[in-house]
C-alpha cells in the first residue's frame, strides 16, 4: 500500500503546513524570478524533497513556467515518477566525495535534454565532505543559466557558511498535531481505515511533527489492528506508556514514595518490556505538559495535579528527566540509572521562595507600583500612610510601675484591650497587648510585627522571640524608638530583649538543607546565626 508514496503531494496546494515556503515559491514561478540555488532545511518527513520536486515540475511543465504544474504532461509525469533526465536527484550521504562533485559539474555543463532547466536536488547535503563543498562553490557562484540547485538537509548548521550565503534558505516547520490529525483522517477515510479519535491523537503525538512517520505508523496499525484502530493498539505497537501511568508516577514523586516508584517501574515498565528510553522520553513530554498546564497554556490530564507543584519544582524535575534521557541511551545499565534518577527526583529539595520569606519578615524586595497589598495600596502609598499615622500620634498617660494600684492606660480605643496590670510576688506584670496597641498608634509597621511574634515577660524583661534574623534585624534597627516609647509609658524598669526562636528559624533551616544554603549563596546573601 505504501501510504507515504501513494499520497505524496503533487502540487503546492497539497502540501500540508508549509505555506510560508510554498507561497514564496509560487510567486517566484509566477513572476519568473528564479534563483540559482535553494536550501530547504527542517526535520525528517515534513516535505523538503516533495516541495523540491513540485518546484522542478513548475519550472519544466510543458504549459510553461507555472506555480500550478498540470501533472499531465510528459515532463510532469517523468518528474513525478523519478525518471526525468532534466532532474538529477542525488543522495549526499552516498555521493559525498570530491570526485562525485566533479562528475556533477561536467553533467550540468550541457543543456537539459527536454525541459527548460536542469534541476539538481541534493538530499542530506550536509553529508558532503569539505573538499566536495569547496569544489561546488565556484559552480554555485557562477552557475550555468539553465541550472537550478535545490539542497535539502536536516542539519543546516553543518553546511558551510560559504555555501549558505549563495542560496535562498527556507526553514520548513514540523507539522502541528492538528494538521497531522486532519491529514490522517482524510487519508484513512479514502482508504477505508477505521480509526478512533484518541488513536489519531496518539499517532500524531508519536510522529513528532513528521507526516511521513504518521502515515507509516497508520499503515502498520491497519495491519496490526485488523479492524478498528484504538489508542491501545497504538500503545501496544509502539511500547508507549499511557499518560495515566505518568500521572501516577508524578504523584509518587511529589509524595516521595520511593517504594511505590520502584514497584511501578518494575511492574509497569520492566515486566511489560517497555523500552527504557521510550519511557523516559514520555516522562519528559509529560513534565512539559505539566508545566504548560501549570501556566494555563494548555489543558491536559495533568492540569489537576499541576496544583501540587510549584513551577520551579517542575523545572527541576524536567532538568533531571533530560539528564536521564542522555544517560540511559549510553549506559549498559539503563534500569539502574532509571531508578537512580527517579529517586533523585523524589528527593529533590522543594522550591523555597526567598522573597516570600523576606516579605513575611517585613522586608520587601521590590518597590513597584504593581506590588500592592490586599487593600490595593502600593508600597510608596503605604509609607505615606505610616508617616501620616506617626504625625497624628498623641501623648499617652504615664504608668507608675511602683504603684500598688492598677495601671491606668490612655483612653481605650478599639485596638486596645486588657489594659489593666498588677503586681505579683514583687515582679510587675502588665498586658503586652496594651503595649502593642501603643506601639501601633505611633509605629504601625513595628506594631504589626510585634502582634505576630511570641512575647513573654521574664524577670522584668520584655522578651520578644522572632522566627528569623530578618525580623530580629528589623526590630533591632527600631530598638531606639521602642525604648523611647517605653520611657514615655514610664516602663524604664523593663528591659527589652530581642532573640531568635531556637525552633524553625531560617538559620536552622539553611543548615539542615544544603540546597537552600547554595541557593542563598547564589543570591549573594548570607544567613547569620543569632549572637
Amino acid at each position: 500500500m505504501n501510504l507515504p508514496i501513494k499520497y505524496r503531494p503533487q502540487s503546492f496546494e497539497d502540501v500540508t503546513g508549509q505555506e510560508h515556503v510554498t507561497k514564496t515559491l509560487q510567486n517566484a514561478l509566477r513572476l519568473g524570478k528564479i534563483s540559482s540555488a535553494y536550501l530547504f532545511s527542517g526535520p525528517r518527513g515534513i516535505g523538503k524533497t516533495t516541495i523540491a520536486r513540485i518546484f522542478a515540475k513548475g519550472l519544466n511543465c510543458e504549459t510553461g513556467i507555472t506555480p500550478t504544474p498540470c501533472n499531465k504532461c510528459r515532463a510532469c509525469r517523468e518528474i513525478q515518477e523519478s525518471r526525468s533526465l532534466d532532474v538529477l536527484e542525488i543522495d549526499g550521504a552516498s555521493n559525498r566525495g570530491i570526485d562525485d562533485v566533479r562528475d556533477l559539474r561536467e553533467k550540468i555543463l550541457y543543456a537539459p535534454p527536454t525541459g527548460r532547466y536542469r534541476v539538481v536536488i541534493i538530499d542530506e547535503v550536509h553529508m558532503l565532505s569539505t573538499p566536495a563543498f569547496n569544489a561546488l562553490l565556484k559552480t554555485l557562484e557562477e552557475p550555468p543559466p539553465h541550472v537550478v540547485f535545490i539542497f535539502a538537509t536536516t542539519e543546516p548548521q553543518k553546511v558551510p557558511e560559504t555555501v549558505l550565503s549563495r542560496t535562498l534558505r527556507f526553514d520548513l516547520r514540523p507539522l502541528t498535531k492538528e494538521q497531522i490529525k486532519k491529514r490522517l483522517k482524510s487519508i484513512a477515510k479514502k482508504e477505508g481505515i477505521e480509526v478512533k479519535e484518541d488513536a489519531l491523537d496518539a499517532i500524531a503525538e508519536h510522529s513528532r511533527g513528521s507526516l511521513r512517520d504518521a502515515l507509516v505508523l497508520l499503515e502498520q496499525l491497519d495491519l496490526f489492528a485488523e479492524k478498528i484502530i484504538t489508542k491501545q493498539h497504538v500503545l501496544n505497537l509502539l511500547g508507549n506508556v499511557d499518560e495515566t501511568l505518568y500521572e501516577r508516577i508524578l504523584i509518587q514523586i511529589k509524595k516521595r514514595d520511593l517504594k511505590g516508584l520502584f514497584t511501578t517501574v518494575d511492574e509497569e515498565i520492566i515486566k511489560r518490556g517497555i523500552p527504557i528510553d521510550t519511557f523516559v522520553d514520555g516522562l519528559s513530554h509529560s513534565l512539559m505538559k505539566l508545566l504548560a498546564s501549570k501556566q494555563g497554556i494548555m489543558d491536559s490530564r495533568f492540569k489537576e495535579i499541576s496544583k501540587m507543584f510549584e513551577t520551579p519544582d517542575i523545572l527541576g524535575l524536567l532538568n533531571l528527566s533530560l539528564e536521564m534521557e542522555r544517560e540511559v541511551k549510553r549506559t549498559m545499565m539503563p534500569i539502574v540509572w532509571l531508578n537512580f534518577y527517579l529517586a533523585k527526583m523524589a528527593y529533590l529539595p522543594s522550591y523555597v521562595d526567598i522573597g516570600n520569606i523576606l516579605r513575611k519578615s517585613g522586608i520587601s524586595l521590590f518597590d513597584e507600583e504593581g506590588d500592592r497589598d490586599e487593600s490595593g495600596t502600593a508600597p510608596r502609598e503605604r509609607m505615606e500612610l505610616v508617616q501620616k499615622k506617626e504625625a497624628q500620634f498623641v501623648s499617652f498617660a504615664t504608668i507608675d510601675s511602683s504603684s500598688e494600684s492598677s495601671i491606668e492606660f490612655p483612653k481605650p480605643t478599639t485596638s486596645m484591650k486588657n489594659q489593666k496590670g498588677q503586681k505579683s510576688e514583687g515582679t510587675y506584670v502588665f498586658s503586652f497587648d496594651s503595649f502593642v496597641s501603643a506601639v501601633k498608634e505611633r509605629y504601625p509597621l513595628i506594631g504589626t510585627l510585634l502582634s505576630t511574634v511570641n512575647t513573654v515577660i521574664d524577670d522584668g524583661s520584655i522578651v520578644i522571640s522572632v522566627e528569623d534574623p530578618f525580623q530580629k534585624d528589623f526590630l533591632e534597627d527600631h530598638r531606639e524608638e521602642l525604648e523611647m516609647l517605653m520611657k514615655e509609658l514610664s516602663l524604664p524598669t523593663f528591659q527589652l530583649k530581642i532573640q531568635i526562636e531556637e525552633k524553625n528559624n531560617l538559620y536552622t533551616q539553611v543548615n539542615e538543607d544544603p540546597w537552600l544554603e547554595r541557593f542563598i549563596e547564589d543570591l549573594d546573601m548570607e544567613v547569620v546565626e543569632d549572637v
